[in-house]
This record gives C-alpha cells, sequence and structure tokens, in this order.
C-alpha cells in the first residue's frame, strides 16, 4: 500500500507502489520533457550526514515514481524525512517537495512525512 494523506507518504514495508506527483507552472499544468525525471529520496533526518536509506526516480518524462519492494526491504517501519526533487534535461536539480515553510528548515529534527508501516503478512 502506498497512499499521501495531508502531505504524508505512508508505505507499506516491501510492498511496491506508484506515487504520482502533480506538477504545475503557475495556473497550468506541468508536462515533463524526456530528459526530466523526479527522485524521491529518503533519510531519517533531513542532511547529508543521515545515511539514505530509500530513492526511487521516474522514468525520464515521466511524473510517477516508482517504489520497488526492495527498496524498502533493510528499512526499519518509523517516521522519516523525505523529499522529492526535479532534474531538468540540464541536470539541474530543484527540491520541490516539501514546502519549507510547512516543514521548518532544521537539519535536526525529522519532517515526518514519511511513514513506512510494518507490513503484517
Amino acid at each position: 500500500m502506498l497512499k499521501v494523506v495531508k502531505n504524508k507518504i505512508y508505505l507499506t514495508k516491501c510492498d511496491d507502489g506508484t506515487l504520482p506527483v502533480n506538477l504545475s507552472a503557475g495556473e497550468s499544468e506541468y508536462v515533463m520533457g524526456d530528459g526530466e525525471f523526479l527522485t524521491l529520496s529518503v533519510r531519517k533526518l533531513p542532511c547529508q550526514e543521515s545515511p539514505l536509506l530509500l530513492q526511487a526516480k521516474s522514468n525520464p518524462g515521466s511524473s510517477d515514481i516508482f517504489i520497488s519492494k526492495a527498496a524498502s526491504a533493510e528499512m526499519i517501519p518509523g517516521v522519516y524525512s523525505a523529499d522529492i526533487q526535479f532534474t531538468d534535461a540540464n541536470g539541474r536539480d530543484y527540491t520541490i517537495w516539501p514546502d519549507v515553510e510547512s516543514i521548518g528548515s532544521s537539519k535536526d529534527k525529522c519532517f515526518g512525512n514519511f511513514i513506512l508501516v510494518p507490513e503484517v503478512s
């Protein structure tokens, strides 16, 4: 199971999931170009010193990020910090989620916006 509720991503450990990301440019929907892609990164704390625990990317030109069951296999269920970066055709990266104003900018405090739920089966 993968779902987004109140700007938080919930994923059941060892499940596959597709995270659709809606992009906009002002008032209109943004359509990604062939050389553009999205990257979801998950760490315990929102800083480079915190180990990268999960990373998943969209295919070039797609705004759907596929998360494989193997991506969360070694993670412990819990609450984490996540962000999504947009990479343009020139290789420039832009963080598009979360909104820093709503999360804060402390690298010592977990964002709490990615929740890995334990599997039951």
